[in-house]
């Protein structure tokens, strides 16, 4: 039968961990995940060269404007209960709470060269806030799948308060959010794919078409 420290550590590396200490003398029986995927409402706009927008290679030369996004996650929290015998030299550990925020982040570029008053600037304009649609749409669409990812990360180490020698205390606190971690960032991993594939569905053949024969004078 595999130790708590086996089951959480197997072959990762160490890392810095950001985990808060409870000595409050009440054992957490059951992880609490405050677990939360958002869309950043602030969408910054840039105008920029249009080669530098044509550069990316699934962009070809129709374009003329750009929404990149990303998935990212603020600092980490992981709030521990535990209780120390001193006598015995052991600890019993109790994982009270995991709580992560995943953020989708996105950007807009415009070709600086086009007229902000021209028919292909009120197009782009509207283009773009289609796939700002579809990344918000995204959010809600894998949202619970990532969240359940990451709570299962948690689940088969911490499930319960476990007693593990005191030396071994760190290396256990230090695997389990090594864990948490790593499904974090697989969760916005998957996001990325799902997400990615659903807003190219607005790259149709039509609307590349209606982009063209706009902005020709631009491309």
């Amino acid at each position: 039968m595999k130790t708590l420290l086996q089951k959480v550590s197997g072959a990762r590396r160490k890392t810095t961990q950001n985990t808060i200490l409870k000595k409050d003398g009440t054992m957490a029986k059951k992880t609490k995940f405050a677990i939360t995927v958002t869309f950043d409402s602030s969408v910054p706009v840039k105008l920029s060269p249009l080669k530098s927008i044509q550069k990316g290679a699934d962009r070809g030369k129709v374009g003329v404007s750009v929404t990149d996004c990303s998935c990212t996650n603020k600092p980490i929290l992981l709030s521990w209960d535990e209780e120390t015998d001193p006598i015995n030299k052991t600890v019993k550990l109790a994982l009270k709470e995991v709580r992560v925020e995943m953020v989708v982040k996105c950007a807009i570029q415009y070709a600086k060269e086009i007229d902000r008053k021209s028919p292909c600037y009120a197009h782009i304009v509207k283009h773009e806030y289609m796939h700002l649609s579809s990344r918000k749409a995204s959010v809600k669409k894998y949202g619970p799948a990532m969240i359940k990812w990451v709570e299962k990360a948690a689940a088969p180490t911490m499930d319960k308060p476990e007693t593990v020698k005191l030396s071994k205390a760190k290396a256990i606190r230090a695997a389990t959010y090594k864990n948490i971690e790593t499904a974090v960032k697989e969760a916005c991993g998957k996001f990325m794919t799902g997400s990615n594939t659903d807003s190219k569905k607005i790259d149709s053949t039509s609307e590349n078409n209606k982009t063209t024969a706009l902005c020709a004078a631009y491309i």
